[in-house]
């Protein structure tokens, strides 16, 4: 559900309100890749530094602004996953 929710073959997702927002589309990929293997993404942002308010795919408040974010991921892991996750991001 989670990889079919990605790629756009179903429209409602119990961790969405609505659709993928279009800044998604920076990182989609990689949410695919973590999602195939177990890692069920459920909140994700992609970075942006300095970004005008008015972009189209970042952009958000005041006209004359500009967007900073960091990039993050939220999801769900089995437990017997853990120590494999662990170890990965050791190295």
């Amino acid at each position: 559900m989670f990889v079919k929710y990605l790629k756009g073959e179903i429209k409602k997702f119990p961790f969405s309100e609505g659709n993928l927002s279009a800044e998604t589309s920076e990182i989609n990929e990689q949410l695919l890749k973590l999602n195939e293997n177990k890692l069920l993404t459920i909140n994700s942002q992609p970075k942006c530094n300095g970004v005008k308010s008015t972009d189209s795919k970042f952009g958000w408040g005041p006209e004359n602004g500009y967007v900073y974010q960091k990039a993050y991921v939220e999801f769900f892991i089995h437990k017997d996953l853990i120590g494999k996750l662990t170890e990965y991001l050791s190295t």
